[in-house]
């Protein structure tokens, strides 16, 4: 499952307040403390929830930079 989704308490932070530390949007271990729309990617088998992939966000909502793909390709071999 894929949805987009905001990270927890992203409604309590302003997003033009530079001086909140955000995740790096070049670092995909940070992709889990993102507050901002950023894909997430769900593995389930047999109906229960097994791994969670948090795509890194990024200002532009593009994802296809190597940081992104390449975490998600790592993500999909290791469940596959």
């Amino acid at each position: 499952m894929i949805t987009l989704d905001y990270g927890p308490d992203h409604d309590k932070i302003d997003p033009f307040d530079f001086t909140v530390t955000r995740a790096s949007q070049d670092v995909a271990n940070d992709s889990g403390e993102g507050h901002y729309l950023h894909p997430i990617v769900r593995h389930y088998q047999g109906g229960e929830l097994v791994a969670t992939h948090h795509v890194t966000e990024n200002l532009e909502n593009e994802w296809n930079r190597p940081v992104h793909v390449d975490a998600l390709t790592a993500f999909f071999t290791k469940q596959l």
